[in-house]
């Protein structure tokens, strides 16, 4: 073998492990790429694991969360509920008691009608004197049963002190047993002293009817008059209802309705109706004389004026109120004209500030004392004829 064939052979194998080595670099360098590649898709996929933990975890978080959200609102709706409940039942509690309540007052009204309807048929026994002291209009606090009443009740305070009304007024059932015993006892010992009256002289009935304008309901009244044993004159009530006896003389006004029922008796016209019906009679139109036609002009004004001064409320500026004269009743028409009279400067005063000085045109105030001189005159007479402590008999005489 020549020499250039042993350089080709040796060149060829330096070439051909030049290229071997290449070729174990490249495959060193493709192992090495292989394990950075390896490395990094295990560390995305660690990276992963850790990011899906996070989420896992993160979801575990949440989900514990709205559990606990749930248990709260579970735990609120349990709270409403038994606060529902418990409305419920105080509500159902408070109706009971309002139930119960209302039964009760159905039963103490109920009791009240009942005594209502024994205290109106007991009103037919009890004497007058005691019907004055219960069915009274807005005068009550004038009444002597109501200032009996009131003096009472200071006097408790004055020596007890400060009392629960409770404690010292008794029920309305206990007042009216009592009452009833009063009121037999009453007429028991009235019947003994009568009869006795009776047995040595006589007695006197005057009789009167009412109307009471609350109820609609007429009374008559019974009372009687007599001297007993000691000389004073006495005076009672015997009863509010027809009462029959063998009297031979009976005194009451001239009403028709009073002279039809006492006709089977020998009738006397009470005298001090008498004098009453005189003046209503004379101060008629149809009756008057001629020279007191100026005098009825004016008590027909002073009427109107009342009137006036009442439904316009101007009254209330007065010192003193105005007194309207009322038929049935006596002196009525003086009372009207001193009301008047007594506060005469401050009335006209007043109309004129208002401008209804015509209501006053007609009253002069000589003419107005004149009559109330006239007038106090039948008033006196008559006041005295109604004595029931002394005797009146011989002021009918003289």
């Amino acid at each position: 073998m020549s020499s250039e064939e042993e350089l080709q052979i040796t060149s060829s194998e330096e070439e051909l492990q030049i290229t071997s080595s290449e070729e174990e670099l490249q495959i060193t360098s493709s192992e090495e790429e292989l394990q950075i590649t390896s490395r990094e898709e295990e560390l995305q996929i660690t990276s992963r694991e850790e990011e899906l933990q996070i989420t896992s975890r993160e979801e575990e978080l949440q989900i514990t969360s709205r559990e606990e959200e749930l248990q709260i609102t579970s735990r609120e709706e349990e709270l409403q509920i038994t606060s529902r409940e418990e409305e419920l039942q105080i509500t159902s509690s408070e109706e009971e008691l309002q139930i119960t309540s209302r039964e009760e007052e159905l039963q103490i009204t109920s009791r009240e009608e009942e005594l209502q309807i024994t205290s109106r048929e007991e009103e037919l026994d009890v004497t007058s004197s005691e019907e004055e002291l219960h069915i009274r209009p807005f005068d009550v606090v004038s009444g002597k049963g109501f200032l009996q009443v009131a003096q009472t009740l200071i006097n408790i305070g004055a020596k007890y002190g400060a009392v629960d009304a409770d404690a010292i007024i008794p029920h309305r059932q206990t007042v009216c047993d009592r009452t009833k015993q009063k009121a037999a006892a009453g007429k028991e010992k009235l019947s003994e002293e009568i009869q006795k009256v009776l047995e040595h002289s006589g007695i006197v009935v005057t009789t009167d009817m009412r109307t009471d304008e609350f109820n609609k309901r007429a009374y008559t009244d019974l009372s009687c008059h007599y001297i007993d044993e000691k000389w004073p004159l006495e005076s009672c009530v015997l009863a509010t209802v027809e009462f029959d006896s063998n009297l031979k003389k009976n005194v009451s006004d001239q009403g028709p309705n009073i002279k039809a029922a006492l006709w089977t008796y020998h009738w006397v016209p009470c005298s001090a109706h008498t004098l009453n019906t005189v003046l209503r009679h004379t101060l008629s139109e149809r009756n008057a004389p001629e020279g007191i036609k100026d005098v009825l002009e004016m008590i027909d004004t002073c009427k109107s004026l009342v009137m006036f001064l009442k439904r316009t409320s101007a009254v209330a500026s007065l010192t003193h109120t105005v007194i309207q004269e009322c038929e049935v009743r006596w002196n009525s028409k003086v009372d009207m004209m001193e009301s008047i009279q007594k506060q005469y400067s401050d009335i006209r005063q007043l109309l004129e500030d208002k401008g209804q000085l015509l209501q006053i045109e007609g009253i002069f105030q000589d003419q107005l004392t004149h009559s109330i001189e006239f007038f106090t005159l039948f008033n006196l007479y008559i006041n005295e004829l109604e004595g029931e402590k002394y005797p009146t008999i011989h002021m009918v005489l003289l």
